[in-house]
């Protein structure tokens, strides 16, 4: 019950990302702003997989923290499932680079993928060892996408480090996510006002903290169905829940979400439907459409990959070459090649792969003690 609602939120997100994507990647977007508008508002599918990644490591560090070897069996589970497509997709970006290079020279990549500037063996070593983090200038320029793929890789590693420790409660997780939401704020001052770093203000771990930590704090709300047992504890919730919408309050002192910015609003507002869909004793409706979105959900990580590398074909195959089909017409090649095509490639191949992974590192873990 809980693993389909789940696979239901995934599929909401990266159904976002794919429209997003195939919109921007659509020529002549453009020349429509009301649309724009819509669509660039899709990106907050990134926030929702942020929200669920730290409910979903938060469970599974849960699941093994009284075992001996913990640490070993949770890296293990996350290596398995996080590097093999990451690796593949990397190296077909590479190779897709070259051939069409090969076959004409003044071949022009899309932005934020593989071009001759940054194709070097330094970029290539950091971004196999998940370091374009810390290089704004090298992130998305091996692979489209890959700065949330390695966000989720530092909390992946800290989470059983440093905030399991610091978030073994929900009230602790609160008190955790509000000093996260203050270091966002000045991170992002830092990145993008002070060193003029762009959209790395942005797309850095450390704004997008508080984010996992929101799924974290739905993680022990849950687990502890939270029950106020002191005047002591109520006084705390309070306290700390004032603290709260005050730095809210602070974080949008411009009269917009500056210079808290706009994506812990979307995180909260995640967290939220995250708890009513795990707490609802309602039942999943079967039809057509859930069914798909949860199919989605559950290849949600090789379509990630995947959908990117067939916008890149179809940009360099069809839209560039066919812009007499007009713009509804691409875009809805687009979306087709990007939503059905990866998810038939994703169903016959690269899923494939994912689970085979995804059952070794369970196969292995289950002979650690």
């Amino acid at each position: 019950m809980i693993n389909n609602r789940i696979d239901l939120l995934r599929g909401v997100a990266i159904l976002f990302i794919i429209l997003l994507h195939a919109w921007y990647f659509t020529p002549g977007y453009d020349g429509f702003k009301i649309f724009n508008y819509f669509f660039a508002k899709l990106h907050i599918g990134i926030q929702l997989f942020f929200v669920l990644s730290g409910y979903l490591i938060a469970q599974s560090w849960d699941a093994i923290k009284t075992r001996e070897n913990r640490l070993t069996i949770f890296w293990i589970k996350r290596v398995f499932k996080i590097v093999p497509l990451y690796y593949i997709f990397i190296h077909l970006s590479i190779l897709y680079f070259l051939v069409m290079k090969n076959f004409n020279v003044q071949y022009v990549p899309a932005n934020f993928s593989v071009n001759i500037e940054n194709l070097n063996i330094i970029n290539y070593i950091v971004h196999i060892i998940f370091l374009q983090g810390f290089a704004p200038k090298w992130l998305d320029t091996l692979v489209d996408g890959g700065w949330s793929i390695v966000v989720e890789v530092y909390f992946y590693i800290l989470y059983p480090l440093v905030f399991s420790r610091l978030c073994s409660t929900a009230l602790a997780t609160l008190r955790c996510y509000i000093v996260g939401l203050i270091f966002s704020m000045i991170a992002g001052g830092v990145f993008g006002y002070w060193l003029q770093l762009g959209d790395y203000s942005y797309r850095n771990f450390i704004v997008q903290i508080p984010c996992f930590l929101v799924g974290v704090f739905i993680f022990h709300i849950i687990k502890e169905k939270t029950k106020l047992s002191s005047s002591a504890e109520c006084d705390n919730w309070v306290l700390y829940g004032n603290f709260l919408c005050m730095i809210l309050l602070f974080g949008m002192v411009k009269g917009n979400v500056e210079p808290l910015g706009a994506h812990h609003i979307y995180a909260l507002i995640f967290g939220f439907f995250l708890y009513s869909m795990l707490t609802s004793s309602k039942e999943l409706s079967f039809s057509t459409f859930y069914i798909f979105l949860q199919l989605l959900g559950r290849h949600c990580y090789s379509l990630f990959f995947l959908h990117i590398f067939l916008l890149n074909f179809c940009k360099d195959f069809f839209s560039n070459n066919f812009l007499e089909f007009g713009f509804y017409t691409l875009f809805s090649i687009n979306l087709c090649c990007s939503l059905l095509g990866s998810l038939l490639l994703s169903k016959l191949y690269f899923n494939q792969i994912d689970c085979f992974f995804v059952q070794l590192a369970a196969k292995i873990t289950a002979k650690i003690k």
